[in-house]
């Protein structure tokens, strides 16, 4: 399955694109690839790229074909953790990885155990470890993360 960026968003992606996913996701839409290598290319679950890209379409960012709403594979094993510390590490820079091990201790999950309902707890868990004012400033990013994961 491919997906093919619209006139719209190939135009230099209008400002109205607030998802920092999305705009990561758009590039990689050339109309040849599939979700799981637009996945690949991004260290993230097929299934959350799945999303993002139908989110995506229904702004209107993004032509779906019709068998978009075909099922992706499952995870496999560390995915959601591979995935969740590239995130980190965009975030929050070296720091990130470190807080992601520290986080998963504290509720006593493995990197094999995280799973997507997990996210939000360990999400949770990370932001009890941020700083007050690094709290403030990554919430909107660490909400965004859930919601994401939780889909």
């Amino acid at each position: 399955m491919t997906y093919a960026v619209t006139p719209t968003a190939a135009q230099g992606y209008p400002l109205t694109i607030d998802c920092p996913w999305c705009r990561r996701i758009l590039p990689l839409c050339n109309g040849q690839r599939t979700v799981s290598e637009i996945a690949a290319a991004l260290s993230l679950p097929a299934q959350v790229v799945l999303k993002l890209v139908q989110g995506a379409a229904g702004k209107g960012w993004l032509e779906v074909p019709g068998e978009a709403a075909r099922p992706t594979p499952a995870p496999r094993k560390h995915e959601h953790y591979r995935a969740l510390q590239g995130e980190l590490s965009i975030l929050l820079g070296e720091k990130g990885r470190q807080l992601l091990d520290d986080a998963l201790r504290m509720t006593r999950l493995s990197p094999a155990q995280l799973t997507g309902p997990h996210v939000a707890d360990v999400l949770i868990a990370l932001e009890l470890l941020l700083t007050r004012e690094q709290a403030e400033r990554f919430g909107p990013q660490l909400d965004l993360l859930r919601e994401t994961y939780a889909g």
